[in-house]
């Protein structure tokens, strides 16, 4: 019996190769395919438990955000079990689905039209949302900012309007009055000084303005001393 050439095992290598290349195609296809649809089988899974404990699947979805997901999660499913036809086609030689005018694909392509446009709604739905969230964030901050100018406007005016504040602004006004009063009493000592200059009788009243106490313990003193002089002269 013959051995098989070179040229053979090449061919049929490469008509092994052909084959397993469709065939690891189709398999990391439906790997994404489940993957993909893992989150709709589940909310559908939820619906169809509580239709059959006769409750209304439509109850919990009156918010449109809820509904696009359902419409969302049945185009899915449906795109899903297509495609899968469509593998199931193509791996037994059939050409069904693979020409743009065959219904199964007519079917396909308006499907996944369909899921592009319920995704489109869905993120602009969520960019709404994300919108207003911000607004309401900005708002809120707003808010803070505007309250806390509000309160410290009330805190100055409560403090001064406290008796605390009203004391201090006493302080200030009594510490005007006394910087005047100094003022008026130097230019008064200047005014007593130079005429004392120009006459030597205002030099003692200079001195009594300045200080009336010492002045007037000196003249006791004078007194004193006099009196006692004239004693001594009579006594002699």
């Amino acid at each position: 019996m013959a051995k098989p050439t070179t040229i053979q095992k090449k061919s049929s290598s490469s008509s092994s190769k052909s084959i397993l290349t469709p065939l690891q195609k189709t398999k990391s296809a439906l790997k994404e395919i489940d993957r993909a649809l893992h989150p709709h089988l589940r909310l559908l899974k939820r619906l169809r438990c509580k239709h059959n404990k006769g409750g209304d699947i439509y109850a919990d979805y009156d918010d449109p955000r809820r509904m696009q997901q359902l419409a969302e999660a049945q185009t899915a499913v449906s795109l899903a079990i297509g495609t899968l036809n469509y593998i199931g086609n193509r791996l037994k030689g059939s050409d069904e689905g693979k020409k743009k005018g065959d219904p199964l694909r007519t079917e396909l392509d308006r499907m996944r039209a369909m899921l592009v446009t319920l995704r489109k709604l869905q993120s602009s739905a969520d960019a709404a949302n994300a919108g207003e969230s911000i607004k309401k964030t900005e708002n809120e901050k707003s808010a803070e900012k505007s309250d806390v100018v509000n309160s410290t406007e009330r805190s100055s005016e409560n403090s001064e309007s406290s008796p605390k504040g009203k004391r201090e602004a006493g302080k200030l006004k009594l510490d005007i009055g006394a910087a005047k009063r100094m003022v008026n009493a130097a230019l008064a000592s200047d005014i007593v000084s130079n005429n004392g200059d120009k006459n030597s009788g205002n030099s003692s009243l200079s001195r009594i303005v300045s200080n009336p106490e010492k002045s007037k313990r000196r003249k006791t003193d004078s007194d004193g001393s006099t009196r006692k002089k004239r004693k001594s002269v009579r006594g002699c």
